[in-house]
């Protein structure tokens, strides 16, 4: 594979390799649908052709704002066909954000899914100089026919362009170079707007080659489409699959993912820690439900299952009497949680945010293997993984072949490869202090390094949350944004590895009794102040605004009003007035639980 320069040479390759095989299946209406690469590469070829007819070149960049989608994935490799550049966008956020994507990579055209995303587009267009054409992957959209297209339109387009200029689509892919920009994806910045990673055709062909040697994929597997394809981790594993020949799946929604694992089957999958905890969840919830005698033989059976897990972890084989026992747990119990993820899975990866080693080793009980693997949108994706073979639950496994990882002095991981990213677009100081003269990439994660060469994750020296869902959160940038009225002293975001985020609010003491004599509310301390009515509602009211500017994920979902300030004495505040996040943490860490529904203990 590494003779192909590019991600468009290496699509090429697979088309003559697969032909006749199935590519995508999808669902439109409640049916199931199917393309087939004979038929997806001319599709492709003709949205290539038509981008062209739009002005589109090598270089420029072009936008895909939408859910995943089989015309999201055809729609990314007919931009990077010719060596324009994918950037993509999250279709939760705000029209601010998007804005600022769209304006910053200077994007000429964008794909949009829908009406309703057509909508937030029309809204900021005139913002956006360098956007000269939009187009809709669902034909029913009312569009101009000009500047506003349906794919159908633009493919109608291509092959006009193909029909009047046959050898061009291959002379623009013969001129992409492997160092060539293939996407921009941009990451929460901590204080400031996101940051436009660059990764480029030679990172992503690196990526593929390696995963490949541990991870192996072939035409006989199927595997599930549902992450969102603007992160790097969805697009990472679509590439693979499609360089393995897997037939890939797309979920029409997130609630979809359980039910469609049991009509699809698959053999592999990669997810956030979100499914899984769903899934555990669920489980969780069915056992609570049943009789007490069923509430037994399930717990004998975890008991059994975990023992055999811990034994196929160390390296020893289990005992025959429990080998006996584990057969009969499987027949009551693990095979009914086998059948609902489908019957044939292989293994699964969690990956994009850290998981429960609770979880983990309860589905390794269950004879399902969920294992995880650690990266960086800049790491394209993949630094360390654990393998089929070779792995250690609680760990994100070891280094992929040819990539280095070192723990600096001060705990931080360091990672150097192929596999690291061009640099941050149009901001070279970033980019700098990203990657250092030696070529290392400082990840802003603190691990450590085992024994037995397994990396662990035990701190972030950055801010930055990962939500259970894998999504990247400056949380920063949303206590600013609270804290602009005059009574809320300090906020702090929290929703590391959790479904959702909550805060942890205090309020000005000289402000709360101006508020309360402005209302009426007669208090003697500040703890009876915040948990008066109106000023829960205040509060309430003040979240429930502020979280109209911010996309669905960064908005917060419950709040507790502290009884006192964060302040220098205690520690929860630096001299300089910062909060001590971690102290805060740890000090209000009941409080923070509280806010968190746990179904399954």
């Amino acid at each position: 594979m590494s003779s192909y320069r590019t991600i468009a040479h290496t699509f090429r390759e697979c088309r003559n390799r697969y032909q006749g095989r199935e590519l995508f299946r999808y669902k439109r209406e409640g049916q199931w649908c199917g393309i087939g690469w004979d038929e997806a590469v001319p599709l492709i070829e003709e949205i290539s052709c038509g981008l062209l007819a739009l002005g589109v070149r090598r270089g420029d960049r072009v936008s895909i704002l939408g859910e995943t989608r089989m015309e999201w994935s055809l729609a990314d490799h007919a931009i990077t066909d010719f060596g324009a550049v994918t950037v993509g966008i999250y279709p939760t956020d705000t029209a601010r954000q998007v804005e600022y994507i769209l304006g910053h990579c200077e994007a000429k055209v964008l794909f949009v899914s829908h009406s309703e995303a057509l909508k937030k587009i029309l809204s900021i267009w005139k913002n956006l100089p360098d956007l000269t054409h939009v187009v809709v992957f669902d034909p029913a959209t009312s569009v101009d026919g000009k500047t506003i297209l349906t794919l159908v339109q633009l493919r109608q387009l291509g092959a006009q362009k193909q029909q009047k200029e046959p050898g061009l689509l291959d002379q623009f892919r013969n001129e992409i170079q492997p160092e060539d920009p293939l996407t921009i994806i941009y990451t929460s910045g901590t204080t400031g707007p996101p940051k436009g990673a660059i990764l480029t055709h030679a990172n992503f062909l690196f990526m593929i080659e390696t995963i490949m040697k541990i991870l192996p994929l072939g035409p006989s597997d199927v595997g599930l489409v549902f992450m969102p394809l603007c992160h790097v981790f969805q697009r990472m594993v679509n590439y693979i699959g499609i360089y393995g020949g897997a037939l890939g799946v797309f979920v029409e929604s997130l609630d979809q993912v359980a039910a469609t694992m049991k009509e699809a089957h698959p053999t592999v999958m990669a997810s956030v820690p979100r499914i899984y905890e769903k899934a555990y969840a669920r489980i969780g919830s069915q056992v609570n439900a049943a009789n007490k005698r069923r509430q037994a033989i399930f717990r004998w059976a975890c008991r059994v299952g975990l023992e055999r897990s811990r034994c196929i972890q160390s390296g020893k084989p289990p005992s025959f009497l429990l080998q006996i026992q584990y057969n009969l747990a499987n027949l009551l119990v693990f095979r009914k949680i086998q059948a609902a993820l489908g019957g044939n899975i292989r293994f699964m990866v969690s990956g994009g945010a850290p998981i429960s080693l609770k979880i983990l080793e309860f589905f390794h009980a269950a004879g399902v293997l969920v294992f995880e693997g650690y990266g960086l949108t800049e790491t394209t994706a993949i630094t360390t993984a654990n393998r089929v073979e070779d792995y250690k639950l609680g760990t994100v496994g070891k280094p992929i072949p040819g990539v280095e990882v070192r723990i600096a002095q001060d705990g931080e991981i360091l990672v150097r490869g192929p596999n690291i990213f061009k640099g941050y677009f149009k901001d070279p100081e970033k980019t700098a202090e990203a990657i250092d003269n030696e070529g290392w990439f400082h990840t802003g994660d603190v691990g450590e390094v085992d024994p037995g060469g397994y990396l662990r994750i035990t701190d972030r020296k950055k801010d930055l949350i990962i939500t259970a869902g894998g999504k990247n959160v400056a949380p920063q940038n949303i206590e600013n944004l609270i804290k602009g009225h005059p009574l809320i002293s300090q906020v702090l975001v929290y929703g590391d590895r959790r479904k959702y985020l909550t805060a942890l609010i205090t309020l000005d003491v000289e402000e709360a009794r101006i508020f309360g004599q402005e209302r009426g509310i007669a208090f003697t301390s500040l703890s009876e102040f915040v948990e008066h009515p109106d000023v829960q509602d205040f509060i309430q009211a003040r979240i429930e605004e502020k979280n109209q500017e911010l996309a669905r994920y960064e908005q917060i979902k419950k709040f507790k009003i502290l009884p006192q300030d964060f302040s220098t004495q205690e520690g929860t505040l630096t001299p300089t007035q910062k909060v001590r996040r971690r102290t805060v943490v740890e000090k209000y860490r009941a409080i923070l639980d509280q806010m968190y529904d746990e179904i399954f203990d």
